[in-house]
C-alpha cells in the first residue's frame, strides 16, 4: 500500500524547493549586494520548508540560522559581519550536534560554514567564489541523500556560476595557478 502522506510531503517539498530555486536564479539578475542578500534570505525561508518536508532536519536548521544571519548582516556594518559569522557558526554547531544522527547530517553545517565565510570574504572575489564552490559541494551531497531535486539543480548552478566567475574575472589568478602547477609537474 502506498503511503499517501509520505508522497504528498515529498511532492510538496519538491514544489517548495522549485520556488526557492526560482528565487535563487532570480537573485543573479540584481547587481546590488544588499538586494541579493535580501533575496537570499527569502530563499532561505523556502529552503527551510523544502528540507523539513523531505525529512532533512539539519538542512532546515542550518537554513534557519542562515536566514537570521543574512538579515543581521544586512543591518550591520561590514566590520561586524565577522562577529555575526562567528556567533551564527556557534549556534549552528550547537544545533547540528544536537540533531545529527549520521555524517550526512553534518554536511549542511559545512555548507553553512562556507557560505557564512563567503559573507566575510565577499570583498575578495576569488576567495568568495572558492568557498562558495566548497559550500555547494557539501549541500549537493546532502541534497543527493534527500533526493532533493531543486537543491541538486541549485547546487550545480552555483558551482557553474562560481567557476565561470573565476574564469572570467580572475584570469590572472588562474593563469598564475596553472603556471605554478606546470612548474611543479615538469622540472
Amino acid at each position: 500500500m502506498i503511503n499517501f502522506l509520505s508522497f504528498d510531503m515529498f511532492f510538496w517539498g519538491q514544489v517548495v524547493g522549485f520556488i526557492a530555486l526560482l528565487i535563487c536564479v532570480g537573485k543573479y539578475q540584481f547587481k546590488n549586494t544588499k538586494t541579493v542578500m535580501w533575496i537570499n534570505a527569502v530563499a532561505c525561508g523556502f529552503w527551510i520548508f523544502h528540507n523539513l518536508l523531505l525529512g532533512g532536519l539539519t538542512g532546515a536548521l542550518m537554513n534557519s540560522v542562515a536566514f537570521f544571519r543574512n538579515i543581521i548582516c544586512l543591518k550591520v556594518k561590514a566590520h561586524v559581519r565577522k562577529s555575526v559569522f562567528l556567533v551564527s557558526l556557534g549556534v549552528a554547531g550547537f544545533l547540528v550536534l544536537q540533531h545529527s544522527s549520521s555524517l550526512i547530517d553534518l554536511l549542511p553545517f559545512f555548507g553553512f560554514f562556507c557560505f557564512g565565510l563567503a559573507n566575510v570574504v565577499y570583498d575578495r572575489p576569488l576567495a568568495m567564489r572558492l568557498v562558495c564552490i566548497a559550500g555547494d559541494i557539501f549541500w549537493l551531497i546532502y541534497a543527493l541523500s534527500l533526493f532533493a531535486i531543486p537543491l541538486i539543480i541549485t547546487c550545480f548552478l552555483g558551482i557553474i556560476s562560481s567557476v565561470i566567475g573565476i574564469l572570467r574575472y580572475e584570469r590572472d589568478a588562474v593563469y598564475n595557478f596553472l603556471k605554478i602547477i606546470s612548474l611543479r609537474t615538469y622540472p
